[in-house]
């Protein structure tokens, strides 16, 4: 049996033909005649131009084409095989059939007639499930398909590049948000390391004033620094075992300074270059190339924190486990750097970036 849908038919039954069934519903059997009798109201196609309607057979299939204008003559014989090709195209037909193990299977006809696809499965049993196949889409969107068992509060991971199967995984979220893996977390993270005065000294040539101890009130706290002149470049020096993270790139620099009384004019210019040595390598070697950034003083005591320098790359060639010599320097020279007393360094920060967050 075909049905038309959603045109509106009359009532009347079909003409001729031993397929025809409940007119009410305006059925035409496979065989019939179709007449003008059996399209009452079949709307114009400048009406309905671009709309889908489809034809149900007694079989489950399931017919489509857009409308573009009379679908079947005066007369015609309504058949699957006499259905013209400009009217009527199977351009998604859906059908179900039962397998050996009694399980139905819905299935949709491949655009271009090449086979049936079953897309769905219908399990009849004491709980009925219904089970998408892998293979199934909706619009663009893929349906996911999940292994039978899973470890509870698992993250779900991706299985292939299909986008249609997922699998279990190793880590965890609880439900307070601690996050367990036996694994390593690999991540791109921002770390930082401060260097207080007190562990950078004043280098063999053309070091500044050794470290110093000042009172700020008693019982209060004291300043430990290192004092760089303000006519003459002077430098200090730190070692720092960077972590095995470390992505062995560029990093950055924040000096922390305060300076003695001065009227006007507070205007200091720091900069920092360094040099990775590894294992067995000499460390007569030669540093990278310096950044510097200027930073303004103004009240006598007070703590001044700089911007970040620009990205500072480390000279040698840096690898896991690297100890990287870092030379800190004020430079006078600059236009940027007015201040006409002793520019005093508390420490400097250092900003790098790690990509594990295991150490081992």
């Amino acid at each position: 049996m075909f049905r038309p849908n959603p045109w509106n038919f009359s009532a009347a039954a079909p003409s001729s033909g031993a397929g025809g069934s409940d007119p009410a519903e305006g059925f035409i059997g496979d065989g019939d005649t179709v007449t003008v009798a059996n399209y009452a109201a079949l709307p114009s196609a400048a009406a309905n131009s671009g709309k889908l309607a489809w034809v149900l057979a007694d079989s489950g299939t399931l017919w489509t084409k857009k409308y573009a204008g009379w679908y079947v003559s005066d007369g015609a014989t309504w058949s699957p095989a006499t259905l013209p090709d400009d009217q009527y195209v199977v351009t998604a037909a859906l059908q179900t059939d039962v397998d050996a193990a009694d399980t139905t299977l819905l299935q949709a006809y491949d655009v271009d007639g090449a086979a049936y696809t079953t897309f769905a499965t219908l399990t009849a049993g004491n709980t009925p499930t219904f089970d998408l196949s892998t293979a199934t889409t909706i619009g663009t969107n893929n349906i996911v398909a999940s292994p039978g068992s899973v470890t509870d509060n698992a993250i779900v991971r991706y299985d292939g590049t299909t986008g249609k199967l997922v699998q279990n995984s190793g880590v965890t979220i609880d439900d307070s948000g601690n996050i367990s893996t036996s694994g390593k977390i690999t991540a791109t993270v921002l770390q930082t390391q401060f260097i207080p005065a007190a562990s950078i000294r004043p280098s063999a040539s053309g070091g500044c004033a050794a470290l110093a101890l000042t009172a700020t009130t008693a019982n209060r706290p004291d300043l430990s620094y290192l004092a760089f002149d303000s006519s003459t470049a002077e430098y200090a020096q730190f070692w720092v075992a960077l972590p095995k993270g470390w992505n062995e790139s560029t990093v950055t620099a924040v000096f922390y300074w305060t300076h003695p009384s001065t009227a006007t004019n507070f205007g200091v210019r720091w900069g920092l270059q360094g040099v990775a040595v590894s294992n067995d390598d000499t460390m007569d070697a030669a540093y990278g190339t310096a950044q510097e950034v200027t930073d303004t003083g103004g009240t006598t005591s007070d703590l001044y924190v700089s911007d970040a320098t620009s990205a500072i790359t480390i000279g040698g060639t840096p690898a896991e486990g690297d100890m990287v010599c870092f030379r800190v320097y004020r430079d006078p020279a600059n236009g940027g750097d007015t201040m006409a007393v002793d520019a005093y360094l508390l420490g400097v920060k250092l900003l790098y970036t790690i990509n594990t967050l295991d150490d081992t």
